[in-house]
């Protein structure tokens, strides 16, 4: 019988609360990025390689063929020669089928909107809800040895744990000051806001954006 969810999340607790920050590796400034040694580095990495095995079947979300992402595990790279991290405006998108559920996710509708975005919901059935949240998404590229183009990891929620090239160090490129402008949205007039701070945005299969009447 596979571990369920609650069973992973229990043993990653206790793998983070034993090998989390890692001992003996230098952190990055005020990031969760962790610099150490070819040796240090493989000891985190088997200590969790080991945990994973014992969770297995939780590992993997079967529709993405990934690691699903409330597991939060830390990212590991070796031959590390260099690191560029930066800050690049984002948005949070989660699409609902009801209000009752979006509630839960994102907060009360305010202002009285809920029977509304109920009521188009009920119109039709291809019709769904969109909450946006934006925020300053943090990623690193990380470029390695015999590698073309680096490898980019959204970390701040996992940390990030680099092994630099034998003998070398990790030059760290620091552009986190430098906001990249994020990507035109074809839904930019929200119908509602709620109380966790989501824009709510009404949507379906046929038009994409859409208003209420």
């Amino acid at each position: 019988m596979g571990a369920s969810r609650s069973t992973a999340e229990e043993l990653l607790n206790s793998w983070r609360s034993e090998h989390w920050p890692p001992k003996g590796m230098r952190r990055y400034h005020d990031l969760p990025i962790y610099l150490g040694d070819h040796a240090s580095v493989t000891a985190l990495s088997e200590s969790l390689r080991e945990v994973l095995g014992l969770i297995s079947d939780a590992t993997v979300d079967g529709s993405k063929a990934a690691v699903p992402r409330w597991m939060a595990l830390p990212k590991i790279e070796y031959l590390v020669e260099r690191v560029n991290v930066v800050t690049a405006a984002a948005k949070a998108s989660r699409t609902f089928e009801s209000v009752k559920l979006l509630e839960k996710s994102c907060g009360k509708v305010l202002d009285e909107n809920a029977d509304k975005l109920q009521e188009w919901l009920n119109a039709d059935p291809v019709n769904c809800l969109v909450a946006h949240k934006s925020f300053a998404d943090l990623r690193a590229y990380v470029f390695t040895r015999h590698k073309e183009q680096p490898v980019r990891h959204r970390f701040y929620q996992s940390g990030l744990v680099l092994a630099p090239v034998d003998g070398g160090e990790v030059y760290m490129q620091d552009n986190r000051r430098i906001i990249r402008s994020k990507r035109s949205d074809a839904l930019t007039t929200p119908l509602a806001e709620t109380g966790g701070g989501w824009q709510i945005f009404a949507s379906n299969t046929d038009t994409q954006a859409a208003t209420l009447s």
